[in-house]
Formats: C-alpha cells, structure tokens, sequence
C-alpha cells in the first residue's frame, strides 16, 4: 500500500496520519464502533418505516428497497425535490 499510486491521491496517507496521531488507537477503535452503530440504528428505523433492508449490515452501510421498484424510485425524486 505504500508504494501504491493510490496513497498518492489527495494525501491519504496525511489523512490517517492525522486521525491516529490525534484520536489514537483506542479513539479510532470507537470511531469505528460509533459508526457502525449509527448504521445499525438507521436501518431499525428504515424497517420501522416500511423498509426492507437488503443486506447485513456490518460496517456502516446499509441497503434498503422500499416496497417495489416503482415506489421506491417515487421516494428517491421526492427526497431529491
């Protein structure tokens, strides 16, 4: 990874340099955790709200369908509006 092009993007690797130095292991250990339990907490309430969650979710994304195809692009263009 470091003798990757991709490091030399935007300056990654001053990114999590960054972090680490400032919030250290155990600060980015509960960054991590706070993350995934937003996540989680999100998709209890999209299934709340009549979502399905179409994945496990074990990071911090989550995938959810809203009923049918038809609707669920509906709800997209009234968020976006």
């Amino acid at each position: 990874m470091l003798y990757t092009t991709e490091m030399l993007r935007r300056a990654r690797a001053i990114d999590l340099w960054v972090t680490l130095k400032g919030l250290g292991k155990q600060g980015v250990s509960e960054l991590v955790w706070e993350l995934h339990q937003k996540a989680v907490y999100f998709s209890e309430l999209l299934k709340e709200a009549g979502f399905e969650i179409l994945n496990d979710v074990v990071f911090n994304q989550v995938l959810a369908r809203y009923e049918s195809d038809k609707k669920t692009s509906k709800l997209i263009k009234e968020i976006q509006e």
